[in-house]
């Protein structure tokens, strides 16, 4: 026997659980387009933030080639470079594309020999979460830089965190130069002597830590 012996049942059934649940399911279906609406503008939004952070980046590529061909707009392209990688960081800071103008920032500001500088955009470079190996890289860096402002003490607290096994020697190579720069050379030696047991024998580097060697067991 059916539940609902009539059409007007039914019906009259479907009216009672719209009255009652009608509200409820209409709040649910708005809120679950509303929820979708949200994430596809979401993606979109995303999606044209890369986009632009990718363009900005280009372009700052191809003025920093611009600049490395040198001629009459070297000038020129060097602002272009400087005001790319500003908006890039500004406007894209949690984009690896900002990290890497931050190094292309930082670079540049060696070059003038403006440290204060190169220091600020390593340590922003330092704040995009990448890889272990980018990590470590920008570690040497901001660790020289700040060995050249004087900062040795700074440098190496900087090199106390532990490197990637592969660039383990690089650490040290940097260690020992900024314990040179201290005056502490028989602390420096024991930095490089670490460096170059751990690098290849094909490995080119190892030529230039076994000259610094050299250079500290000849004084």
């Amino acid at each position: 026997m059916d539940v609902y012996r009539t059409e007007e049942e039914q019906i009259a059934a479907i009216q009672k659980w719209w009255h009652d649940n009608g509200k409820a399911v209409l709040i649910a279906v708005v809120l679950a387009v509303l929820t979708y609406a949200g994430w596809v503008w979401y993606q979109k939004h995303k999606l044209e933030q890369q986009l632009e952070a990718a363009n900005l980046y280009q372009g700052m590529m191809q003025s920093f080639q611009e600049l490395t061909a040198g001629g009459e707009g070297a000038a020129d392209a060097h602002q272009r470079v400087l005001k790319a990688g500003e908006e890039l960081i500004g406007k894209h800071g949690s984009s690896v594309y900002a990290q890497f103008a931050a190094l292309m920032l930082a670079g540049d500001a060696v070059e003038q020999d403006d440290y204060p500088t190169a220091e600020k955009h390593l340590r922003t470079a330092l704040e995009h979460k990448g890889s272990d190996a980018v990590t470590a890289v920008i570690t040497h860096r901001l660790a020289r830089v700040l060995s050249a402002q004087g900062k040795h003490d700074e440098a190496l607290a900087l090199l106390d965190a532990k490197a990637p096994e592969k660039l383990a020697a690089a650490r040290e190579d940097v260690r020992g130069d900024v314990l040179m720069a201290q005056g502490k050379r028989a602390e420096a030696r024991a930095a490089w002597q670490k460096a170059f047991d751990g690098i290849p024998e094909q490995d080119p580097s190892r030529s230039l830590l076994q000259m610094k060697l050299d250079y500290v067991a000849g004084e």
